[in-house]
């Protein structure tokens, strides 16, 4: 395991991505604002393996999965564009509800420009919240070509909400060259997910702090909880949304 096996893919896409053309090598992660709250701390964690796996994504899977993940800091500044939050995610979390209001406050400014701004908002945000079939890569191609103008405008990277959590994580997609040059590997994490229906607990199992981005050295993690606790807690968690239906 090296720093370029969780970074950007080595080989450009041969697809169509939400946030790339064809040929593209482009960053693809999770944005942690310090907005967020511990639960939804949480959730951040779990955006990109729901992004990347179908298992989790069943509502009636019973599994569990080993997961990698990279935590990156930022240590140059780079621009970012945010993607209009879709009405269906507006209360999703601290920084989509901030962002929302955000965006309304700035339309009154601008009168003139209202109807077509909300107009415009709309409808790319339809575009970067409907769900795709992954089999048909060109139904990216409008939030592709809008990412596009956004990076040739000068944008370092896109920042939108995680459709495939429903909006309770936000996606952050950049450049390799922003990557290389602006972030920085700080710790490498191994954890492994169990699920059983819908609930889902993440298990740090191993950690180590990036000292050689070619060689990492793992120990095991203090806050480990182990299988048996990760899967008392789904039990947990089973019983009471019983609880609460009946």
């Amino acid at each position: 395991l090296s720093k370029e096996k969780i970074s950007y893919p080595p080989d450009p896409s041969s697809d169509f991505g939400r946030v790339h053309y064809p040929g593209k090598k482009m960053f693809y992660g999770s944005y942690l604002p310090e907005e967020l709250t511990s639960d939804e701390i949480k959730l951040a964690y779990l955006t990109n393996a729901y992004e990347i796996s179908p298992i989790l994504r069943d509502r009636n899977s019973k599994n569990e999965i080993k997961i990698t993940i990279g935590m990156w800091v930022v240590n140059k500044s780079i621009k970012l564009s945010v993607i209009p939050i879709h009405q269906k995610f507006e209360n999703r979390t601290a920084l989509a509800k901030k962002l929302s209001s955000g965006f309304k406050k700035a339309q009154q400014y601008y009168p003139e420009y209202s109807n077509t701004t909300i107009l415009w908002s709309n409808f790319i945000s339809e575009e970067f919240a409907k769900n795709i079939d992954e089999s048909n890569s060109s139904e990216y191609i409008i939030s592709a070509t809008y990412a596009e103008f956004l990076l040739n405008k000068g944008y370092d990277g896109i920042i939108y909400p995680a459709m495939k959590v429903d909006g309770r994580g936000f996606n952050l997609a950049l450049t390799k060259e922003v990557v290389d040059s602006s972030l920085e590997l700080k710790i490498v994490a191994e954890a492994r997910i169990y699920k059983d229906g819908l609930p889902a607990v993440m298990d740090w199992e191993r950690r180590c702090v990036v000292e050689d981005p070619n060689s990492f050295i793992f120990i095991e993690d203090p806050e480990k909880l182990g299988k048996e606790v990760c899967l008392k807690t789904i039990n947990e968690i089973k019983a009471k949304d019983a609880s609460i239906q009946s």
